[in-house]
């Protein structure tokens, strides 16, 4: 669940940028987040404690090893691999959050509330803490929107005697969980204790640590059978049916995941069903859903559905996050190859590839994520000092090219001794039995002949001990490319007990070995790298103090040299040409926090040269993933985004406005034109990339935004900068929703069955025993288009009842039912089949022995957008009272089903309409015959 979450995340300009920064000795770059997992063994008692760990997929790092006042002795660049096992590892708390938009209830975990953070890029559990801390505020810097996930969703949106009005949440180890390295560890659950509607008592407290693991623990060849539960009290006996048990079951769960109970419940006393969390038919996936190849490879991809068979009429698209033109190619079956890319690339392509597909008349897609994969040929250790006739080095190559068929050799001064270690890949080397000077770079390469590539590795041997710190310890170089400063800090000389005086007779000579100059100044030198060589390499700068107030002092620095070509940093865009921000639809909408306002923005790149040629390269996705709106009146206040699975604004929410990625349900504003004609979003082209975003008001001010988002040199680049602006920002007004009365509703009665009996002079009632009417429910206020309703929500009863009199022998009897199809504005959802009845009313016609109400449409089904109440007529139910059910709370119908109906929905405008609907009062003459709408 949460793994199609983080891939659907890619296309939707709401993932986690990659990460690069530097803590202490140890830096990073490029660190991908994969999708987060949980784990159950910090959960105690009734909290709401997790694990999460976030696996970092790809990136390089680096780190050096010093004492106080050294240089470095040990240094190693290496690259995360998938599958590697390094990760971030938090505490976190899951969070409850209510919607009343849609009246839901989410458990989910924030990224950036998590605790206790350690990442074991390294193996120094401090040196784990630190790089924790810096990632975790890495996160906590993110908009919500990209560090959110959902683990569940509670609809309390339903009117069932089963559905949840009301959760609380706690999560529980499985037994043995705890144990580290036990088969079940980290094993667990999220306990979900839920207030069900028929329910009038809240229930007890919490459980506590004695609370028993529900889930069983059968497997088959090893394989665990359950993975979920579920328990509804005896209480609610008289409505456990398949029927309400399943609308208890899609309460639960996102769209896409079903339980499936295996084998038939159980019911000693409580009703107990054990199943497994699954993916619906109609959920698609892509497998492999996360993969990584080496350039040069190919994969194939599959869109399955959530019973397994393959998805028909697919066509495929890939696309590269960080380096735009290098998205690779994929087949029409959907075999993905890693080949003929136009420019050389950074290490990692972040590639997306996506299915498109057909799923009810609407356009859909699911994705995969693919890491392509370019890693240079590199040594590691990069860096060890040695004694002379001190113990061994291992070497060992890893990277493009590091195979058996590699060559190794000791540059100059060829000092010691280099043996093959256990294999090609390897090598072992020893150092000299003595020395005669206190320090010596001793260089070692390897090369892969048949790529081209190389790679070097120093051992630093050293006669006299520790030597004094050069700072940066390491860096890396470009040929060609600027310069690189070093120095050794002011305050070691102190440190070492050289006096301010004794200082200015201090000789320092600065020099290099390998490659590249140095202008010396002191305690400073400034390094040039050579302006191209054909292999990367490593330089020494070394530093040698002397003077009469000192012994011979001496410390070093390492430089990683590299050419342009081979650091593989993806060529970028140097100028934007073009940076609008429009509104193509207008830029109006209800001040409701639902109807939305497209705005299209627009980025144009100038062509750079690359190789001789003029190349046109675009904004990347990874830089459009930080594009927001900005309120211009301020200090830069971005536009907050929604939660991505919200969509609107909450009717309590304070904000006057919002953003989203998401194209909600809702129709834009129309114009005095009629309705919005929405143009769809004109395709990207070689330097120009559009996106759309949608503002949400819920202030009927006139209001000013621009858009910006931060370029992959860290630059923010805004719509208001470019010299010669156009349409660098959009002015949008709020308009307030319309006051409404009830002559702006149709409530219309339509006969369209009748039973025994006979119509006299048009009465439809006194001499018809039997009858069905369908009233249709529309909005048709004066001045303004016409506007079916897109949502729904029953507030109570679903259902009303009257009988002809309370007499103990009264069997003339009405009831309600209803039909809603929503009028939705990119394709028709599946019809509703028949009508709908209260829970309690069919349990109050099943205890007085009569059929249940007709639910047939009678050729007469709803249309989008309309809402249609049943009335029914019958002669014979007998009359219940809730004194007849004695003490049983599950059996007072009356209480329930005498009130009206209150019915919440929102028109395809995103407005909102709250109204009743239910009998006349009964003390007037054939109030039971018809329906009455007063708008609350």
């Amino acid at each position: 669940m949460l793994e199609q979450q983080f891939t659907a995340a890619f296309n939707a300009s709401r993932f986690i940028s990659p990460c690069s920064g530097t803590v202490g000795d140890i830096g990073f770059s490029a660190l991908v987040f994969g999708a987060p997992v949980l784990s159950f063994e910090v959960a105690e008692g009734n909290g709401v404690s997790a694990r999460l760990s976030i696996p970092i997929l790809a990136g390089s790092f680096w780190e050096t090893q010093r004492q106080a006042d050294c240089s470095a002795s040990h240094a190693r660049h290496s690259d995360v691999q998938r599958g590697g096992g390094t990760a971030l590892r938090m505490d976190i708390d899951l969070e409850l959050v209510n919607s009343h938009s849609d009246n839901t209830g989410r458990v989910s975990i924030g990224l950036s509330k998590a605790r206790d953070p350690v990442c074991d890029l390294v193996s120094d559990p401090e040196q784990q803490r630190v790089i924790g801390e810096y990632l975790l505020e890495y996160l906590r810097d993110q908009p919500a929107h990209q560090t959110t996930y959902e683990l569940a969703v509670v609809d309390s949106g339903r009117y069932q005697p089963l559905n949840p009005v009301r959760f609380v949440i706690c999560t529980q180890a499985a037994p043995g969980a705890r144990v580290p390295g036990a088969q079940n560890a980290g094993d667990g659950a999220i306990l979900v204790f839920m207030k069900l509607l028929a329910l009038d008592d809240d229930g007890g407290t919490l459980p506590g640590a004695d609370y028993p693991y529900l889930i069983p623990n059968d497997a088959d060849d090893g394989v665990p059978r359950y993975s979920a539960s579920l328990f509804i009290s005896e209480k609610l006996s008289p409505f456990v049916n398949d029927a309400n048990v399943d609308v208890l079951k899609d309460a639960l769960l996102p769209d896409g995941y079903t339980f499936l109970v295996e084998g038939n419940p159980f019911w000693p006393r409580d009703y107990a069903y054990f199943g497994n969390l699954a993916a619906t038919r109609t959920h698609v996936r892509i497998e492999p859903s996360q993969a990584d190849i080496n350039i040069m490879e190919s994969l194939d991809f599959t869109a399955r559905r959530g019973d397994g068979s393959a998805v028909t009429d697919v066509s495929w698209t890939s696309s590269c996050i960080n380096s735009p033109l290098l998205k690779g190619e994929i087949s029409s079956s959907g075999r993905f190859s890693a080949a003929n890319y136009p420019i050389e690339g950074p290490p990692v392509l972040m590639t997306t590839v996506t299915a498109h597909y057909t799923e009810d008349g609407r356009a859909a897609e699911a994705s995969a994520f693919l890491l392509v994969r370019y890693y240079p040929l590199r040594l590691d250790p990069l860096l060890s000092t040695r004694a002379p006739g001190g113990e061994a080095v291992s070497l060992e190559a890893v990277g493009h090219g590091a195979t058996n068929a590699l060559g190794w050799q000791l540059l100059e001064p060829k000092l010691g001794e280099l043996k093959d270690g256990s294999g090609g890949a390897s090598h072992v080397y020893t150092p000299p039995g003595a020395g005669g000077v206190p320090m010596v770079a001793q260089r070692i390469q390897s090369d892969a002949t048949a790529e081209g590539n190389s790679a070097q590795a120093v051992v630093m041997l050293l006669a006299g001990g520790g030597a004094i710190p050069v700072e940066p310890p390491l860096v890396s170089g470009v040929y060609g490319q600027g310069e690189l400063h070093f120095e050794v800090p002011e305050d070691v000389l102190g440190t070492l007990g050289v006096t301010a005086t004794a200082e200015e007779d201090l000789f320092w000579h600065w020099s290099v070995i390998g490659d590249g100059s140095l202008i010396a100044e002191g305690r400073t030198a400034r390094f040039t790298p050579p302006a191209s060589r054909v292999k990367g390499a490593v330089s020494v700068v070394t530093c040698e103090v002397l003077g009469p107030s000192v012994d011979h002092l001496c410390g070093y620095s390492l430089v990683e040299l590299v050419n342009a070509s081979d650091a593989r940093e993806s060529p970028t865009w140097e100028s934007l040409l073009g940076f609008e921000v429009t509104a193509p639809d207008g830029a109006q909408a209800f001040a409701n926090g639902m109807q939305q306002i497209r705005v299209r923005i627009r980025l144009e790149t100038a062509a750079i040269e690359l190789d001789g040629e003029n190349v046109l390269i675009p904004v990347s996705p990874a830089e459009m993933n930080t594009l927001t709106l900005v309120y211009r009146d301020s200090q830069g206040a971005e536009v907050p985004y929604i939660d991505p699975n919200q969509e609107g604004m909450e009717f309590e929410d304070g904000r006057q406005w919002a953003a989203s990625v998401r194209r909600n349900r809702f129709n834009l504003h129309p114009s005095a034109l009629g309705p919005a004609q929405e143009d769809p979003l004109p395709a990207s082209d070689e330097g120009t990339t559009y996106a759309d975003r949608y503002l949400y008001l819920k202030t009927d001010s006139a209001v000013e935004f621009y858009a910006q988002f931060r370029a992959s040199t860290g630059a923010i680049m805004r719509s208001t900068s470019l010299d010669d602006p156009i349409n660098e920002s959009i002015i949008v007004k709020g308009v307030t929703p319309p006051a409404v009365v009830r002559d702006d509703y149709s409530f219309e009665r339509k006969r369209v069955w009748n039973g025994e009996g006979k119509i006299v002079d048009d009465d439809d009632f006194s001499y018809m025993l039997q009858s069905i009417d369908f009233w249709k429910l529309s909005f048709l206020k004066s001045g303004y288009e016409p506007a079916g309703f897109s949502t729904l929500r029953v507030e109570a009863n679903t259902s009303s009842i009257q009988w002809e009199s309370e007499l103990l022998d009264e069997t003339f009897f009405s009831c309600t039912g209803y039909v809603f199809q929503p009028k939705e504005r990119t394709a028709l959802v599946p019809a509703p089949s028949a009508l709908s009845f209260d829970p309690y009313l069919l349990a109050m016609m099943e205890e007085v022995d009569h059929a249940k109400p007709d639910s047939s449409f009678h050729s007469n089904p709803p249309q989008p957008g309309e809402l249609i109440v049943s009335l029914h007529r019958e002669s014979d139910v007998k009359y219940w009272y809730d004194g007849m059910g004695g003490v049983n709370p599950m059996k007072k119908f009356r209480a329930v089903l005498d009130r009206p109906m209150v019915y919440n929905l929102r028109d395809e405008n995103g407005n909102r309409h709250r109204m009743q609907i239910g009998f006349k009062d009964s003390s007037l003459p054939g109030s039971r015959n018809e329906l009455d709408l007063i708008l609350r």
